[in-house]
Formats: structure tokens, sequence, C-alpha cells
């Protein structure tokens, strides 16, 4: 971006100007209503019939996680819940790049955000392998958070994530029961 000064405008005062306009650029880069856009699109493509498509997709939204962290809280409870789905794909590279993504966003984005995504969008899932997933990142969260924190936090925040690990402890399929185990 090139800004047309006076000729009386010195070096130094160019400097400046230039320098305020990016920083004002960068910072509207990270606007949460510019994200949106590109989110939806991404996710969209997530939902792809192709599963090359999709895999690609799930991989640049776990870039976008990486990359833009808390400006993504705004769009994790909808993405989590579309990786969600797609971790109950039957072919396995799919549901290795849902995993990858859903890492990425257990390890990036606002904690509390993650856990009420993870609860609304597989916590009652009636697919086993979508509450398996849920139950694996809902223990790498514990382990982001660390247990201490997690459960000397907020009293709603606490309550949410002991009834979530004790009604996943109870399931019905062995593998959700095995994923939680180690909360």
């Amino acid at each position: 971006m090139f800004i047309h000064l006076h000729k009386s405008a010195t070096f130094g005062e160019q400097v400046k100007t230039n320098y305020c306009v990016m920083v004002s650029d960068v910072r509207g880069l990270y606007c949460s209503t510019l994200i949106a856009g590109p989110v939806r699109v991404v996710m969209i493509q997530v939902k792809n019939l192709r599963s090359a498509v999709s895999c690609a997709a799930m991989a640049t939204l776990g870039d976008m996680y990486v990359h833009l962290q808390r400006a993504m809280d705004s769009e994790v409870e909808v993405t989590a819940r579309v990786l969600l789905h797609k971790a109950s794909e039957a072919n396995n590279f799919i549901r290795q790049g849902a995993n990858f993504a859903l890492g990425h966003m257990v390890q990036s984005c606002t904690p509390t955000r993650v856990m009420n995504a993870l609860l609304v969008g597989g916590l009652s899932h009636r697919n086993a392998a979508v509450r398996s997933c849920t139950a694996q990142h809902l223990e790498r969260l514990a382990e982001v958070m660390g247990m201490a924190r997690l459960l000397s936090g907020k009293k709603d925040l606490t309550d949410r994530f002991l009834i979530a690990v004790s009604k996943l402890a109870v399931d019905p399929a062995q593998e959700v029961r095995w994923e939680v185990h180690p909360v």
C-alpha cells in the first residue's frame, strides 16, 4: 500500500504515516467480522463429498486455528460441530484430519469456548466415534489448562467439566470410556 504525501512532508513524517496505516491495516485483518467470511467458505468445503477437498479444508481450518488463535474464538462452536461430525466418517484419513484440526483448536483457542463447543457438539451425539473424539479432546483440554486450574476455576466451568467426564465415563461404548479414563 502506497500513500501519496505532499512534497513538503519530511521523510520522518512519511515513515510515521506509513507505519500508522500499516498497523491499522494489520489490526483490521484480525477483525472477527472479516474472519467469518473465509471460515464459512472453508466450512462448506469441509462438508464436500470429495475426500481430497474435505481433507484439504480440514487442514486449512487447523492452520487457521494455529495462526489466528484467539481471533477464531467466535467461530469455534460452529467449526467444532462440523469437525465433530466429520469424526464419524468411515474413512480413517478423514477422521484423522478432523482430529488434527480439533487438536489445533484445543491448543490455540480460548479453553472455555473450546470446552463449550466440544460439549455442545459431541457430548450427547448418537455416534460413539463422535463421543470418543469429544472425550479425547476434553482430555487434551484438561492437559492444556492444567487440572489444578480447571478444578479451581469458575464453578460453572468446573461443574460442566465434571458432569461431562462422569457422563462419558459411564458411556455404553467401550472406546468412549477408554478415552476418558486418563482424566
